[in-house]
């Protein structure tokens, strides 16, 4: 049951921490969103975070609406990126990342799986498929270039050997291949049982 409770408090740090971190001793600090104050959001971005903006304009009657801005650096990641408004409304910018998105998810749903029981006995698969998912996806990833660029600041497509944002996907690909394998090995007949619940998931 501890570790269980543990496990759940972990999945809120993953999910709350990315978005709470900024510079504190910058002597930025959120202001109360209003007409006026749109022109300092605006010059100071990537220098608040998403909680510490939240937490300012808590109490604040304005129609304010979120929006992912994906093609933010790294650095911006869950930070303000713009503010601006359209009509009676403000439309606040939070910089994401696919990379630290993909991360995110990745240990999110690591940890799901920690929840679901362990086989009394393991089940045996090759190493070749663990090999075999990460190319499959690296092919994917230089299939739909287009898509990508637009998604990612840093995503290059290019094949060459000091192309490391390739190269660090692939090997990233390879370390979640192994892990899945031993997580599936352990729970593989108790995940069966959840497979009824996929339509809640899509």
């Amino acid at each position: 049951m501890k570790a269980k409770l543990y496990l759940s408090l972990f999945i809120i740090l993953i999910l709350l921490l990315p978005f709470s971190l900024s510079d504190k001793q910058d002597n930025i600090n959120p202001d109360i969103l209003s007409d006026s104050s749109i022109g300092y959001y605006q010059s100071t971005t990537c220098k608040i975070s998403l909680l510490e903006f939240y937490t300012k304009n808590l109490n604040n009657s304005i129609d304010i609406y979120f929006n992912n801005n994906n093609y933010a650096d790294v650095r911006c990641f869950g930070k303000i990126t713009g503010v601006d408004k359209l009509e009676n409304s403000y439309m606040v910018s939070i910089g994401t990342n696919t990379s630290i998105n993909f991360i995110i998810q990745t240990s999110i749903w690591f940890l799901l799986f920690m929840f679901i029981p362990k086989n009394k006995v393991a089940t045996s698969y090759s190493s070749k498929v663990a090999l075999i998912l990460p190319l499959i996806f690296i092919i994917q990833y230089l299939g739909e270039d287009r898509f990508y660029s637009r998604e990612n600041i840093i995503h290059d497509s290019e094949i060459k050997l000091n192309n490391f944002y390739l190269i660090s996907v692939f090997l990233f690909l390879v370390l979640i291949s192994f892990a899945s394998q031993d997580i599936f090995k352990n729970r593989e007949r108790n995940i069966i049982n959840f497979f009824t619940f996929i339509f809640l998931i899509v």
